[in-house]
C-alpha cells in the first residue's frame, strides 16, 4: 500500500477551516468537529509547509440483546439445545480525537528534494456498558419452569426459581501514537533515488482500568422471554420479570473485577528505491523502466495486563449507596417488544470510594507497572519482535501489435523474516504452582513474483491482467505467547480451589483466549482479469479474480488442560475450551465484480457496484468475515452549487468470529444488512460550504446467531447518526 499525502510544494498556498457537530438520535449530545489547515511557501518556491490540526467528539450508545452460548438439557428423555442465559446491555461511549500534523518540503536545487513528514494523534474514549443477565440454562428444567422447543432450541420460556445480575463496566481507555518520516528524492540524468526512514509510535493505556462490577438479584426470582421470530424480525418478543429492577435495597454484591492493560507498538522502517529510465527494444516490445531497491523494518509490541478483584473498605456499608441512575427509558424499545423498562446502574465515582485491592492498594485505579505480577499476569502478557528484510526489482515495458496498445511490469521480491515472541506459562511444580518464562523463534524467507498486464483497445476500452505471489504476516496480537482463560474462572479458582472445578458457580465458564507463536505467514496466488469501458457519460467495469491460500489462519477452539494458582499457592488443573488462531490449510476463492457509472441529464448519476464471491476453505467452511454477494447503488444530483448523493449498501450472510460475549471467541454467522447513507452539500459562494449528513437512515437492525437462526446469539441497535458542518477556504 503506497499512501500519499500532501507536501509543502505539492499546491497553491491555502488556508481552511471546518466547523461541525454530530449527534445521533440515541445521544442527542452534540459532538463537536473543528479543524484547520494551510499551507505556506516561500516566495522562491524553494521551501513549503503545510500543517493543520483537528478535534472531532462523539456521543455514541449500541443497545445489545445477547443469548450466552447454548447449552444442552434433557427433555422428555432427548437432548435439547438451551442458551445459558439472556442478557440485554447498554453500551455508551464518550469518543474524543485530537491530532496534529506537519510536512514540510524543500528543493534544494534542481532534481534534489527533501521532505519531512509528521503526525500525533490522541484518541480517548470512556467506556460504560450496563448489563442484565437472566439466568437460563438447567433453571429451566426446575419444576415450575416452562420450554417452548423449535428444530430442537428451546426459543422460549419462563423461569420461576432464578436470578439476575446487574453488571456495570467502566473504563477509560488513552491512546496516543505519534509517526514521522523523513525522505529525498534525488534525480540525475535518468537516475533517480529515493531513500526513506519512518518512525512511529502507539502507546494505549485504560487510564481507568476495566471495572466490572456484579450484583445479583435474590434466588427465586421470576422471569419469561420469547425469542421465537427475533432472527426474522430482528427483534424479540418477550422478556419481563416481575422484579424491581430499580430497587437496590434487594441486590447482593459478587465482585468488583478490575483488569489494568497498557501496551506499546513501535516500527522502523528504512528503504531505498532506485529507478533508471530505459529505452530498449522496438516498437513491439520497450522496455521503459528497471526499478530495484531494499527494504528493512523491525516492529515490536509490549503488552501489560493484571486482573485483581477488589473488596469492599466497609462491608457494613452495603451496596445500594452505590446506585443513583438508571439506563435510559427508551433503552431496547425496538430490539424488545414486551420489556421490564430501564433499570438502576450504579456510579463509578461511588464505587471507587467504595472499593480497594485487597493488600496492593488503598484504590481501584492503577496501571500495570503499579503492581506486582502474579503468575496469571504474566501468562496474560507478551512480548512480540519481528524484524523483516525484502529486496526487490521491477521491469517496466509497453509496445504494440495488432492494433492495440499494451503495457504493464514485471517483478520478483525476496522476503526474510525473523520473529521472538516472549510470554509464560503456568506450570504444577511438585503441587504448587508456578510461572515459568516461554520463549518462540522463527525464520522464514520467500520468493514473491508479479505480473501486470493492460491492452489498450482504444475508444476507452481497456483489458487488464494481473498474477502475483503476495504473502500477510499474522498480526503481533495473534503471535502472542499468551494464555488467558475467563476472568471469572481465574478469580473463582483463585478463591475456592478445586472445589471451583468440581462444583462451579453459576455463570463461571470454562474457556479462553490466547495466541500461537507457531503461526506462520500465509501465501496467496492471485489472479485478476478485468475488461474495462470508460466514456463520457457512461462507464462500465467487469472483472473476475481468483485467490488460493495457503497456510490460511484462522480462529479454532481446542480443550487444554491448564494449571491455576489460587490464594494458597497449590495447583489446580482444569480443561478449558480455548479459542487460538491457526493455521488452517488452504482456501480458495473466486469471484465476479461489476461495476457502472451513469451520467444523466440535468445533474443526474449513479453509481452502482456489485460482487460475487465464493470462498471456502479445504474442509468446506466459509471463510471468515466474507459476504457471498455484496452491492451499492449510489444515486446523486450536481447542478449548480446544491450536491446531494443517496448510498444504500447491502451485504449477504457471512461467517464471523469474535469473543461476543466475553470468555472465549466462538464462530457464528452475521445475518445480512442493508444500510442506507445521504449526504448533501451546498456551496454558499467561492469559500464556503455547507454540508449535511445521515448515516444508517433505514435503521438497520444486526442480526448474529449460531448455525441456524433458531440459535440466536445477538440482535444489535446504533440508531441514525447525523452530521453538519460549515467549510471555509481561503
Amino acid at each position: 500500500i503506497d499512501i500519499q499525502t500532501q507536501g509543502g510544494l505539492d499546491g497553491a498556498p491555502f488556508l481552511t477551516a471546518r466547523l461541525g457537530a454530530e449527534a445521533s438520535e440515541r445521544r442527542p449530545d452534540l459532538g463537536p468537529d473543528g479543524s484547520l489547515a494551510g499551507r505556506w511557501v516561500s516566495p522562491g518556491g524553494a521551501f513549503g509547509v503545510v500543517a493543520g490540526l483537528s478535534q472531532e467528539g462523539r456521543a455514541v450508545r449500541y443497545d445489545r440483546f445477547q443469548i450466552m452460548r447454548y447449552g444442552e438439557q434433557m427433555l422428555d428423555g432427548r437432548t435439547i439445545a438451551v442458551p445459558n442465559d439472556v442478557r440485554t446491555t447498554v453500551e455508551q461511549e464518550d469518543r474524543r480525537r485530537r491530532s496534529a500534523f506537519l510536512g514540510a518540503d524543500w528543493q534544494a536545487r534542481p532534481g534534489v528534494r527533501f521532505d519531512f513528514d509528521a503526525l500525533a494523534s490522541t484518541f480517548d474514549n470512556a467506556i460504560q456498558e450496563d448489563r442484565l443477565v437472566f439466568g437460563l440454562g438447567e433453571r429451566l428444567m426446575r419444576p415450575g419452569g416452562a420450554v417452548q422447543v423449535r428444530d430442537g432450541v428451546v426459543v422460549a420460556g419462563r423461569v420461576v426459581d432464578g436470578r439476575i445480575d446487574n453488571n456495570t463496566e467502566f473504563s477509560d481507555q488513552s491512546h496516543l501514537n505519534l509517526a514521522a518520516s523523513i525522505g529525498a528524492e534525488i534525480e540525475h540524468g535518468d537516475w533517480r533515488l529515493v531513500p526513506r526512514v519512518s518512525l512511529s509510535s502507539a502507546h494505549s493505556v485504560l487510564e481507568t482500568p476495566l471495572e466490572r462490577l456484579s450484583v445479583q438479584s435474590p434466588e427465586g426470582v421470576g422471569y419469561a422471554f420469547d425469542l421465537a421470530d427475533a432472527a426474522d424480525r430482528r427483534k424479540a418478543a418477550r422478556l419481563t420479570t416481575e422484579f424491581d429492577l430499580l430497587d437496590p435495597s434487594r441486590l447482593t454484591l459478587a465482585q468488583l473485577a478490575i483488569r489494568a492493560v497498557e501496551s506499546r507498538d513501535d516500527d522502523m522502517t528504512a528503504a531505498l528505491d532506485v529507478r533508471r529510465r530505459l529505452d530498449w527494444g522496438s516498437d513491439g516490445l520497450r522496455f521503459t523502466s528497471l526499478r530495484v531497491g531494499g527494504q528493512w523494518g523491525r516492529r515490536s509490541r509490549d503488552y501489560r495486563r493484571r486482573d485483581r478483584r477488589a473488596a469492599l473498605r466497609n462491608e457494613a456499608d452495603g451496596i445500594a449507596g452505590l446506585f443513583d441512575a438508571a439506563v435510559p427509558a427508551d433503552v431496547f424499545s425496538d430490539l424488545v417488544g414486551a420489556r421490564p423498562g430501564p433499570w438502576i446502574v450504579s456510579d463509578f465515582a461511588r464505587v471507587r470510594a467504595a472499593f480497594a485491592a485487597p493488600g496492593e492498594r488503598a484504590d481501584v485505579v492503577f496501571r500495570p507497572g503499579d503492581l506486582v505480577a502474579t503468575g496469571t499476569d504474566l501468562q496474560n502478557s507478551y512480548g512480540v519482535q519481528e524484524r523483516v528484510g525484502a529486496a526487490y526489482a521491477r521491469l517496466d515495458f509497453e509496445g504494440s501489435g495488432a492494433g492495440l496498445t499494451w503495457s504493464g511490469n514485471a517483478g520478483l521480491r525476496l522476503v526474510r523474516a525473523r520473529t521472538h515472541v516472549e510470554g509464560a506459562r503456568m506450570i504444577d511444580a511438585q503441587g504448587r504452582a508456578e510461572v515459568r518464562p516461554v520463549a518462540h523463534d522463527r525464520r522464514d524467507a520467500q520468493m514473491l513474483p508479479s505480473l501486470n498486464l493492460a491492452a489498450d483497445f482504444g475508444d476507452g476500452r481497456m483489458l487488464r491482467l494481473a498474477a502475483s505471489r503476495s504473502l500477510t504476516r499474522p498480526s503481533l496480537a495473534d503471535l502472542r505467547a499468551s494464555t488467558v482463560p475467563a476472568s471469572v474462572l481465574i478469580s473463582a479458582i483463585a478463591v475456592h480451589g478445586q472445589a471451583a472445578v468440581d462444583r462451579p458457580e453459576p455463570g463461571v465458564i470454562f474457556s479462553g483466549v490466547g495466541g500461537n507463536p507457531a503461526l506462520t505467514p500465509y501465501l496467496a496466488t492471485n489472479l485478476d482479469l478485468s475488461y474495462e469501458i470508460t466514456g463520457r457519460r457512461t462507464s462500465f467495469s467487469l472483472a473476475v479474480f481468483h485467490k488460493t491460500i495457503d497456510d490460511f489462519i484462522q480462529t479454532e477452539t481446542a480443550t487444554e488442560t491448564l494449571v491455576f494458582e489460587t490464594r494458597t499457592g497449590v495447583a489446580v488443573h482444569a480443561d478449558v475450551l480455548m479459542s487460538r488462531p491457526r493455521n488452517v490449510g488452504r482456501a480458495r476463492i473466486d469471484g465476479l465484480e461489476m461495476g457502472l457509472h451513469r451520467r444523466l441529464p440535468g445533474g443526474l448519476g449513479v453509481w452502482a457496484n456489485a460482487t460475487w464471491t465464493h470462498s471456502r476453505l479445504g474442509n468446506g467452511e466459509r471463510l471468515t468475515g466474507v459476504s457471498d454477494l455484496a452491492w451499492s447503488i449510489n444515486p446523486y444530483l450536481e447542478r449548480g452549487p446544491v450536491a446531494v448523493n443517496l448510498s444504500w449498501s447491502w451485504r449477504s450472510a457471512f461467517r464471523s468470529e469474535a469473543d461476543l460475549q466475553g470468555g472465549g471467541v466462538s464462530a457464528f454467522v452475521v445475518g445480512p444488512a442493508g444500510y442506507m447513507d445521504a449526504q448533501a452539500t451546498y456551496r454558499i459562494d467561492q469559500r464556503t460550504r455547507l454540508s449535511i449528513a445521515a448515516t444508517n437512515l433505514t435503521d438497520t437492525r444486526d442480526l448474529a446467531y449460531e448455525g441456524s437462526t433458531a440459535r440466536l446469539l445477538q440482535l444489535g441497535s446504533a440508531g441514525r447518526q447525523f452530521a453538519i458542518g460549515l467549510e471555509f477556504n481561503w
